[in-house]
């Protein structure tokens, strides 16, 4: 499977990505994050953690990491793309702390909410 990455488009970096290691759409119905009670459906859609491949919902995946199609994390050439919170974590911590690579919290998706 593959996943064709448009967000770099606009750098020159569209780039083809492996997806084999995503949780299929139609093997999940709740997001995955253990806090999060949430049903998908209409109102509610799927998101891929584009690092581990788990499904959640819009609100479980706000950060975005800086990646490259090998899932290596790299803050020039990476394109920014959805995280969820344990493999944001899991990067801050292999990075010894730096957030270099990590976007701001935003909430991104049609199922997000407003700011405030």
């Amino acid at each position: 499977q593959l996943w064709r990455e448009q967000g770099g488009a606009e750098r020159g970096m569209s780039a083809t990505w492996d997806t084999s290691h995503w949780v299929p759409d139609e093997a999940v119905s709740d997001c995955a994050a253990p806090d999060c009670a949430r049903s998908f459906g209409r109102l509610v859609r799927k998101h891929h953690c584009r690092r581990c491949g788990r499904v959640f919902c819009a609100q479980c995946t706000p950060r975005r990491l800086k990646l490259t199609p090998s899932l290596q994390l790299d803050s020039e050439r990476g394109v920014a793309v959805r995280v969820c919170a344990s493999c944001a974590a899991e990067v801050a911590e292999l990075s010894e702390g730096h957030a270099a690579g990590i976007a701001p919290e935003q909430a991104v998706g049609d199922d997000a909410a407003p700011p405030a």
